[in-house]
């Protein structure tokens, strides 16, 4: 169980729950399932689940059946668009990390690790992650330079042919860029 904020970035993970258990028994289990019902959220916030879920005052969730009113629809497919949020954060996270493409062949506690790094390693990639632009995919890092900026990739989308050498460039801080494409 997980809540992804707007920049695709973990905000609470709740990982080791049996399998066999249910999202609604799985949420009702978890630590944030508490602070919620608690008031953690300031006054008119929501969270956006799936029919899943309980329907309370914080929880956000579609309406249930295929004969809806226009409105109901209306409201159905806006709240899948801002699921998509969720969706895309755990896509990006298994597209990162290839670890998630298949089982993982360790204990309960090591699966446990191996998902809260992952998670906090996706959310340092995601905030240093800075520009992203129709034209050039521009990917800045500040971890190797401390006061200066470096630029890691810049690769021209749609472009085909072209050596990592061209794509890359130089650096302006003197360190060596490095091609992550």
């Amino acid at each position: 169980m997980a809540v992804v904020g707007p920049n695709y970035q973990f905000i609470y993970n709740d990982v080791g729950s049996n399998g066999s258990l249910s999202d609604g028994g799985v949420f009702q289990n978890c630590s944030l399932f508490e602070a919620l019902e608690n008031g953690l959220l300031p006054n008119n916030g929501v969270i956006v689940g799936d029919d899943a879920l309980p329907l309370k005052t914080y929880n956000m969730k579609p309406y249930p059946g295929r004969n809806l009113a226009y409105d109901e629809k209306i409201y159905n497919y806006r709240l899948s668009r801002a699921r998509r949020i969720s969706e895309n954060g755990f896509g990006i996270l298994i597209n990162q990390f290839q670890v998630f493409e298949k089982p993982i062949a360790c204990n309960v506690t090591t699966v446990v690790k191996i998902v809260f790094t992952a998670c906090a390693l996706h959310n340092w990639l995601t905030k240093i992650s800075i520009s992203i632009n129709r034209r050039y995919r521009i990917v800045y890092m500040s971890y190797l330079r401390p006061r200066h900026v470096t630029r890691i990739a810049a690769m021209r989308l749609g472009c085909s042919g072209r050596s990592p050498a061209e794509i890359v460039g130089s650096n302006p801080t003197g360190g060596m860029d490095i091609c992550l494409l």
